[in-house]
């Protein structure tokens, strides 16, 4: 059985389904109801984007804040570095100089990215500098600034008992 052409008055309910399902900016959410439109060759759609994406927003499926702040504060409780959270941010098309980055604390996601990957124990026996360099590597590419990656190595030489 063939589909249902889309009409645009379709699209408001598209665009609900759609952020219902997978969370997304307001860019986003644009570019998916004009792929839908090119798609299914609806002309002179722009209202119908504009409405849908206004009840998106009355609704509160459509808030690039709230949806940047979880987006930070989901990575914060992963030990995502300010520079990773960017590119996450940029990625999904939203303001990655927001206030929620702002207040990121670098140095307690650099500890607990260490701790849930259990660093500080390998650094500590590690046999040689080359093994210890190669720790020191994964902080530095997990965006970490090396004046931050040094200052955790210092902390986890004084702590060896």
């Amino acid at each position: 059985m063939p589909r249902r052409r889309v009409q645009p008055s379709d699209l408001t309910l598209r665009l609900e389904h759609y952020l219902l399902r997978y969370p997304t900016s307001d860019a986003r959410a644009r570019q998916y109801l004009k792929r839908l439109c090119r798609q299914h060759d609806l002309q002179d759609a722009a209202t119908a984007v504009e409405d849908a994406l206004a009840r998106a927003r009355t609704l509160g499926l459509l808030d690039d804040t709230a949806l940047t702040r979880g987006i930070v504060g989901s990575g914060a409780g992963r030990g995502d570095s300010r520079l990773r959270l960017k590119a996450r941010l940029l990625a999904r098309s939203l303001p990655a100089g927001s206030k929620a980055l702002a207040n990121h604390d670098e140095w307690a996601a650099l500890q607990r990215f260490a701790q849930r990957r259990r660093l500080a124990a390998r650094l500590l026996a590690a046999p040689d500098a080359a093994s210890r360099q190669k720790i020191i590597a994964k902080l530095l590419r997990a965006g970490f600034p090396p004046d931050l990656v040094q200052r955790w190595r210092a902390s986890v030489s004084h702590s060896d008992p």
